[in-house]
């Protein structure tokens, strides 16, 4: 799984991208400061051309032909003012619409990229595919905070596949092992006595369930799961095969040693269910069990196994006396 290498997008990288706030408040401000500047010179240049209309009525003693001269010569100033306010005022909203558009055109672009980039990463995760150790470098911060989130999920689906196997490959009842998980140890189990490690095959069998009713079948099952995780050691593997059916696999045990660890068992499972207030005397159950060693050079295969494992516990069933058989 992932959960020791979740992708992480770069803080560097991540304090170097531009925020779509940034970028709008830099286009209000350029918006604010260049109607500010015209306003200021359409205040300067009318500020400009009413005093030279006021000097030029000031000098009413001037001859007709002069007054004539004097009242032509504001008409062209004017005409003049007006020629560049205007070039001016088109001037300056034409580079404020450039400046604008150029802005609007980058939010996009980066917008694009960086959704591309989201799109790709959600596609990965709806496909069940891990993503990449470093992420992509985003454009802006806004996407650079949608990553740790796409994180976030990455790793709640690996925890969730994780806890799903597991349950896959455990009983819910007891929280042993289920026969998917016993095949994959018994193989397992296998080839280390090929290798020359001592292994010992114990099936088990819970007799006497057909007496009792839902409720104390599901005690027993956990009475016989509770003792064979205390009496199992590290590395065994207890599961639970089917509805009365359990297995043992012993590494590292003998023949010998295997006999009372599981007499010391049965002892316990008995005890148990002579404490236990739901389940009265007359219905209490018994262990049967019938054990094999693998043999490294004797068995052809694993099916050898199990069948004179069977083959043990099928005796251990109808014996009287014996409930514990080893072939």
């Amino acid at each position: 799984m992932h959960s020791g290498n979740e992708p992480q997008p770069q803080p560097e990288a991540v304090q170097r991208t531009l925020s779509i706030k940034v970028i709008a408040y830099a286009s209000a401000i350029i918006i604010i400061c260049l109607f500010l500047a015209i306003t200021a010179a359409n205040l300067i240049l009318t500020k400009g051309e009413l005093q030279e209309i006021r000097r030029n009525e000031t000098h009413s003693s001037l001859t007709h032909r002069d007054k004539t001269s004097s009242l032509r010569e504001p008409s062209r100033n004017s005409l003049s003012s007006f020629l560049s306010l205007a070039i001016f005022n088109i001037s300056a909203i034409l580079l404020t619409v450039g400046v604008i558009a150029y802005l609007v055109r980058f939010m996009m672009r980066a917008m694009g990229m960086d959704f591309q980039q989201v799109k790709i990463l959600l596609n990965s995760l709806a496909e069940g595919e891990p993503l990449e150790r470093e992420l992509p470098t985003p454009r802006l911060r806004e996407t650079a905070e949608v990553y740790p989130a796409i994180s976030n999920i990455q790793k709640s689906i690996d925890k969730k596949r994780q806890l799903l196997e597991h349950q896959e490959l455990r009983d819910k009842l007891t929280g042993l092992s289920n026969r998917r998980q016993f095949n994959i140890e018994f193989a397992r189990a296998y080839d280390f006595a090929r290798r020359g490690t001592p292994v010992c095959v114990v099936l088990m069998h819970l007799d006497g369930l057909s007496k009792l009713n839902e409720n104390q079948i599901s005690q027993v099952v956990k009475i016989l799961g509770k003792t064979l995780k205390e009496h199992a050691r590290r590395v065994d593997h207890a599961a639970r095969m089917d509805l009365a059916d359990f297995s043992l696999l012993m590494f590292g045990a003998s023949p010998e040693g295997t006999t009372p660890c599981l007499e010391r068992i049965c002892q316990s499972f008995h005890k148990y269910q002579i404490e236990h207030p739901a389940i009265p005397e007359k219905c209490q159950c018994t262990l049967n069990c019938g054990y094999t060693r693998i043999h490294a050079h004797r068995d052809k295969n694993a099916a050898e196994v199990l069948k004179r494992a069977e083959e043990a516990l099928l005796e251990a069933k109808h014996s009287p006396n014996r409930h514990i058989v080893n072939t």
